[in-house]
C-alpha cells in the first residue's frame, strides 16, 4: 500500500513540448496532433460554445419574459449562426495547419 504522505508518481512522464519557430504547427498532448491557431480555427473552435450561450440566453429571456416566448425568439438562434458562420468564412487562413 502507498504512503499517503508521499506525492503520486505519474505512470508515464510527460514529456515538455519542443521550442517552436514561427510558422511551425504547435503539437497538442492528444496524440501529438497538430494545433491550428490561425483566425479560421478559432471562429470554428467557438461556434459551438458561442450556440449553446445562445440557446441558454433564449432560454432565459423566454422564462422569465410576459413579452416573448420561445416560439418568437428563435430566429436569434439562426442570426448568431449565420453571423458565426460568415465571420468564418470571412477569416483569413494564413497561417492554417493543413494547407
Amino acid at each position: 500500500m502507498a504512503d499517503p504522505n508521499q506525492p503520486l508518481q505519474p505512470t508515464q512522464p510527460v514529456q515538455p513540448t519542443p521550442p517552436t519557430q514561427p510558422g511551425q504547427p504547435v503539437l497538442s498532448a492528444q496524440a501529438g496532433r497538430p494545433v491550428c491557431h490561425c483566425a479560421y480555427c478559432r471562429i470554428h473552435a467557438l461556434f459551438g460554445p458561442i450556440m449553446i450561450i445562445s440557446v441558454g440566453v433564449v432560454f432565459l429571456v423566454a422564462q422569465y419574459s410576459d413579452r416573448y416566448s420561445f416560439g418568437e425568439l428563435w430566429p436569434f438562434l439562426l442570426i448568431v449562426a449565420g453571423i458565426l458562420k460568415v465571420a468564418e468564412a470571412l477569416a483569413p487562413r494564413e497561417g492554417h495547419v493543413g494547407s
